[in-house]
């Protein structure tokens, strides 16, 4: 009997269509929805149909043409079928190219087929609208547009032109103008309860920590409203933790600094226990009163377990420190004791999270809304340096936020998709994501893939694992928002292809299984609060770094004291070199003998991290987890990488720090404290390619293609401006344009060109004392001044002389202010990066040394004298005319 029982059941399997047996993905459709990325999918239900707007893309390489830009799809039949919602004009206005609805047929306005709105769209299930949203863009930089899609009516409408009323509106100035980074990564869900679009996390690019909190908008009357919680219990607890937190950070930042000081042993034991030991003192007593503080909580609720949970967090921070401490009494201040600081920073960082009354900044999150409970539920996102996976719920109807501590919850990753309503199952389901990939990713990085589907019970706060990972499964590349409907039949759209040549669409359909047993869930999750940290690529981790030992300054010693004169030398590869930078200068600090190296862009890790070069250990490191993210300010308040540098930062022997120009401000590098002060206001408009900086000492000077040139107080924390008198020479481009400051006479050196590639040989004379510019005529400028890609150059004190990183007849070329005129030294280039416009040119004053730092993490390194201005030889004199031959 039961053999005719297990051969019905086969036989029953067999007669289920392919698409809906359940737990794994069913290609149902190829191409018949265009190829499609980040598309806004709903379901609507009288209907039995997903809709599915935007996102659409062609490819004419292989002949599929751009699908309309609102569709629908028919689960039962597997068709496809455009929804006569009106096509874009003809023509449509350059200014109106890229805003949200443009102008269609017949006057009417219709969605532009080049907008994404996934992540930007909530759907009004009860007024059948859907409202998407969109943050400005290339030819409006400063629009905010809200748009309503009518299902009944197939008609679009502008809603508004107001977004929030935030202290910034995101704008930056790119490399194409202005550029709005503003909610970048929101997540968007709408609340019937309040008739609300909530519009959750988000980054905003020029906010001082990036972010601008949650809002949300009420259609019906265009209005805003802050989603701000505030906890008479959980605030303060939440202010004391970040209060212990800086002085434990920076004592981690202090005994770097003695550990990469090249000290002898003794004298490094000695260091640990000057202000080091002070700070983790100070960070200890910190300790011990937010220990009291979260020990007399009053407190019940969700909010109970939240101060349990950090309870716990601080105590194992407490203990790290205590032992680090103990290690820096006894003279061991070594890698596992930075470790230690390194970890107790991050246990605190996790407590204050836990102390949060509403959800944090992040990217990239989940939220979906739960008719059965009138809630959202929010998991997860980016915060920049790690991935989240925290639950939160937020109930309409009370306009609150609770966290859930479920027994276990889905791994930390970006969502992307949001969470979609399984109407049978009545749960939000968590449809996959993406994770780090633990390995260094040169330039974009890329993420891992997860391959599992989730279902949150909010009744009981529990995560349930529906379709657990299964590398032998297929699992499409979806692009698209998730939305369930019959059935509980989710609707996956793929975009395959890595390049626009390669792309093409295809539909899968999914109908997640039943609950997975508790233990296999246990094995593929992870306990709540359980974070991936970026560091898990070991170049983006400083602990990596600090393992390779503080490293022997008297090889590093020996080794540059035999240099032989007049000659590039290449550095040996340090054992843990930092990643690869590129296209930007480097700054040298002489009062920490180190330097640095933050820039990025494509061909280049743009990692927000200062990278940073100690001489005399022979060392690189890092001074925090680094961020990745895009154009502007992360979550941290540190600038972003994403472009490159050229001359955009430099050291101010002022105040002893890096002053860094960025696209949100002007962010200054502490190097004591490893960390970013709060970014200044910039009086000129930041462009990457035309601002130059230049340290002196009055403080760091900038001159910007907008005419300006000025100083930055950075104790006062304001820009300056300079007086010109005369008129001061274009900024061409970022490699077109060097920037020098002359100790001697107390002049800048400016050099422009005729344009990109086109250098002029000109040099100008800004005197600093009486503001007067003007151009000089310096000899050789028709024969060696026209050889220099001008943007690296470095003033050498004893020679008197401007280097310039270009050769020309096998020699380099170099500015001799006293005689007004271009030489050529007998110096020649080691390597190709020597004479490109990839490196950094930098004076060690202390050693009489020329650092150069190339690309692909190679460095170089001259002594010069006096000898290298001897004449040069016929050949050379040919190739750079008569004035070569000097001396």
């Amino acid at each position: 009997m039961a053999r005719r029982v297990f051969c019905l059941l086969v036989l029953s399997a067999a007669a289920v269509p392919s698409w809906a047996q359940t737990g794994h993905w069913v290609k149902v459709n190829e191409g018949g929805g265009g190829i499609r990325r980040g598309a806004a999918v709903v379901w609507l239900r009288e209907e039995r149909k997903f809709l599915v707007l935007g996102g659409g893309l062609d490819n004419p390489k292989r002949k599929i043409a751009r699908p309309d830009a609102v569709q629908t799809f028919d689960p039962a039949a597997g068709a496809w079928a455009n929804v006569a919602a009106g096509r874009p004009a003809d023509k449509i206005p350059s200014e109106a190219k890229y805003d949200l609805l443009v102008p269609g047929e017949g006057g009417r306005l219709v969605l532009n087929p080049r907008f994404d709105p996934a992540g930007r769209s909530a759907f009004d299930p009860a007024g059948r609208r859907v409202y998407l949203f969109q943050a400005g863009n290339r030819r409006r930089p400063g629009q905010f547009a809200v748009a309503a899609y009518d299902v009944a009516s197939r008609r679009w409408a502008l809603v508004s032109t107001a977004g929030p009323p935030a202290a910034t509106d995101g704008l930056l100035p790119g490399e194409w103008g202005a550029t709005p980074v503003f909610l970048e990564g929101v997540a968007t869900v709408y609340d019937p309860v309040n008739g609300e679009v909530l519009l959750i996390g988000g980054r905003t690019g020029n906010a001082p920590r990036g972010f601008v909190g949650h809002w949300a908008f009420r259609p019906d009357r265009k209005t805003w409203r802050r989603l701000a919680q505030p906890s008479e219990a959980l605030d303060p607890l939440r202010a004391a933790c970040q209060a212990a937190l800086v002085p434990a950070r920076d004592a981690l930042a202090a005994a770097r600094n003695v550990y990469y000081a090249g000290l002898a042993p003794a004298d490094r034991a000695e260091a640990g226990r000057g202000r080091p030991a002070e700070l983790l003192e100070r960070a200890t007593r910190r300790l011990a009163a937010l220990g009291e503080a979260l020990a007399g909580a009053r407190v019940d609720g969700w909010e109970e377990q939240a101060v349990s949970r950090a309870r716990g967090l601080v105590g194992r921070a407490g203990r790290m420190i205590g032992g680090a401490a103990e290690a820096l009494a006894a003279g061991r201040l070594d890698a596992n004791a930075l470790k230690r600081l390194a970890d107790a920073a991050w246990r605190l960082d996790e407590a204050g999270d836990r102390l949060r009354a509403a959800p944090g900044p992040r990217m990239h999150a989940g939220a979906g809304y739960d008719p059965a409970r009138r809630c959202v539920v929010l998991f997860g996102g980016d915060r920049g340096d790690c991935l989240l996976n925290d639950t939160w719920v937020y109930d309409c109807a009370e306009r609150t936020w609770r966290r859930v501590f479920p027994a276990v919850a889905p791994e930390a990753r970006r969502v992307r998709g949001g969470l979609c309503w399984l109407p049978k199952r009545k749960r939000l389901a968590l449809v996959g994501g993406e994770s780090y990939v633990p390995e260094f990713i040169y330039f974009r990085r890329t993420g891992r893939a997860i391959r599992d589907v989730w279902t949150f019970d909010a009744a009981a706060g529990q995560w349930h694992l529906a379709v657990p990972p299964d590398p032998n499964v297929p699992w499409p590349t979806l692009t698209c928002q998730r939305a369930g409907g019959a059935e509980d039949t989710i609707l996956g759209l793929a975009s395959e292809g890595r390049y626009p040549s390669q792309w093409d669409g295809t539909t899968w359909r999914l109908r997640p299984g039943p609950d997975a047993p508790p233990e296999l869930a246990r094995k593929h999750g992870t306990p709540p609060g359980t974070r991936t940290v970026l560091s898990v690529v070991k170049q983006y981790d400083p602990c990596w770094y600090d393992r390779a030992g503080p490293g022997d300054p008297h090889a590093v010693a020996k080794g540059l004291a035999a240099l032989k004169p007049n000659t590039w030398t290449p550095v040996p590869l340090a054992p843990r070199p930092a990643p690869r930078r590129d296209w930007g200068t480097a700054a040298f600090d002489p009062h920490r003998d180190q330097f640095y190296h933050w820039t990025g862009g494509h061909m280049a890790d743009p990692a927000s991290i200062v990278s940073t070069y100690h001489v005399a250990a022979g060392r690189w490191s890092i001074p925090y987890v680094a961020e990745y993210f895009g154009k502007g300010i992360g979550f941290r308040g540190r600038p972003d990488c994403m472009n490159h540098t050229y001359l955009n930062y430099a050291y101010d022997p002022n105040s002893q720090k890096l002053v860094c120009t960025s696209l949100a401000g002007t962010c200054v590098y502490d190097p004591d404290r490893r960390e970013f002060d709060p970014p200044i206001a910039q009086p000129f408009s930041q462009h990457p390619y035309y601002t130059k900086t230049v340290g002196t000492p009055r403080g760091v000077v900038c001159w910007n293609r907008g005419g300006y040139l000025g100083v930055l107080d950075v104790a006062g924390r304001t820009w300056r401006k300079l007086p010109v008198v005369g008129e001061l020479p274009r900024v061409v481009h970022g490699d077109e344009n060097a920037l020098t400051y002359d100790p001697k006479r107390d002049a800048l050196w400016m050099l422009a060109a005729d344009g990109y590639q086109k250098p002029n040989g000109r040099v100008w004379r800004y005197d600093v004392a009486t503001g007067r510019v003007a151009p000089t005529d310096p000899a050789g400028r028709e024969t060696i001044g026209v050889k220099v890609r001008p943007r690296e150059s470095v003033y050498l004190p004893k020679l008197d002389l401007v280097l310039h990183n270009a050769f020309a007849g096998g020699r380099q070329i170099a500015y001799d202010p006293a005689a007004n005129r271009w030489v050529t030294l007998a110096v020649a280039p080691a390597h190709k990066d020597l004479g490109g416009v990839s490196i950094g040119l930098m004076y060690d004053p202390r050693r009489d040394l020329v650092w150069a730092m190339a690309s692909a993490q190679r460095m170089f390194v001259l002594r010069i004298d006096a000898s290298a201005r001897r004449a040069a030889p016929a050949a050379a004199i040919r190739l750079a005319g008569p004035e070569a031959a000097v001396r």
